[in-house]
């Protein structure tokens, strides 16, 4: 700072000015400032960004993990399954059960779909259960489908959109049943083939509905691919008087074994023995006689 400087910094701090005078130079500052604002230009603020981002990088901020964030990032699946249940338990727990019985056009219908489902699932452990309730998920899906197809809102993006989420379902059960034991497999696929065989008889008198019967045929020519893909998945199976699941397999050919020589002899002789003995018991007697 030059001697001139440090002068009029001096002489500024000496002078004391009336209360009036200090409103009045303010509101003359913003007026100016109103109507000409102090805008940066594109350089000025490229050269601020420049500084500001090099003084970043110079003086990088130390991170502190937070011991409870760490935990959440651990335990991911289980900490949102907490979260929910007390959301669910504090303040939603009747709009959750409510949703329930949602269908697609009510307005609690978002929540059964994205909330409700999700969180059973997220307490599936085994195989078995995961299976069990995408099974119930494809049904709830066919449910809605069967609800909405005989309304006139059955159109358009809704159709593609309940045809989605069908096909999404199925993928899902396919997926889950790999991993379920044969026998448990058999009749959660038994019980899922019977629904799907309502579901085509429903499909068949689907025409008579309020539904347009174009988006009907269309409707119809997708479901009917889902059930092919189940019905190539599912084998033949059959029910005992226990209403137990068989599965139906094919016979398996096979070559007859063939015999040494050395065997073959041992049955021939086998054979003849037996009446040698008899012939030897007979001969005495007829001596004597």
């Amino acid at each position: 700072m030059d001697k001139l400087t440090r002068q009029f910094f001096g002489d500024a701090k000496r002078l004391h000015m009336h209360p009036s005078e200090k409103a009045e130079v303010w509101d003359r500052i913003s007026l100016r400032a109103s109507t000409s604002p102090v805008k940066l230009s594109s350089r000025e603020k490229a050269d601020g960004f420049a500084r500001v981002s090099e003084y970043m990088q110079q003086h990088p901020m130390a991170i502190y993990k937070d011991p409870m964030r760490h935990f959440f990032a651990l335990h991911r699946v289980g900490a949102m399954a907490m979260c929910a249940v007390l959301l669910v338990g504090v303040g939603g727990g009747s709009v959750a059960y409510a949703a329930e019985d949602a269908m697609p056009e009510d307005v609690l219908y978002p929540i059964k779909l994205h909330f409700n489902e999700p969180l059973i699932g997220a307490f599936m452990r085994s195989s078995e259960d995961r299976a069990t309730w995408e099974q119930r998920r494809l049904e709830r899906r066919l449910h809605e489908a069967e609800h909405l197809s005989n309304r006139p809102e059955f159109r358009g993006e809704r159709r593609e959109m309940l045809e989605q989420r069908i096909e999404d379902r199925m993928h899902a059960f396919q997926e889950h049943i790999q991993n379920v034991p044969e026998d448990r497999r058999n009749e959660i696929e038994a019980r899922l083939q019977e629904r799907f065989t309502e579901h085509e008889n429903f499909l068949e008198k689907l025409e008579e509905g309020t539904a347009s019967k174009e988006e009907v045929l269309q409707f119809k020519r997708r479901m009917m691919d889902v059930h092919s893909q189940m019905k190539r998945q599912t084998p033949p199976s059959i029910k005992g008087d226990n209403n137990r699941v068989f599965e139906v397999r094919p016979e398996r050919y096979s070559e007859p074994k063939q015999t040494s020589p050395a065997r073959s002899d041992l049955q021939n002789i086998r054979k003849v023995v037996p009446s040698l003995l008899q012939n030897a018991r007979q001969r005495p007697v007829q001596q004597r006689r």
